[in-house]
């Protein structure tokens, strides 16, 4: 297991939190979890929109 993926899985739960935080505070109008994560891939975010989206029933 590679430092990456021993330092993800640590911190998984801290940046799926930060996400639904982060989506919770764009509520007018609220934004789906679709949208949400299409915003993240066209600002560039594109690793963290396809670990985020394995997680997208919690987010």
């Amino acid at each position: 297991m590679s430092l990456w993926t021993t330092y993800w899985i640590w911190d998984a739960a801290a940046v799926v939190s930060a996400a639904q935080r982060q989506r919770a505070q764009l509520k007018h109008p609220p934004i789906e979890v679709d949208r949400y994560l299409e915003i993240l891939l066209r600002q560039g975010l594109v690793q963290t929109t396809k670990v985020l989206a394995t997680y997208r029933t919690i987010l």
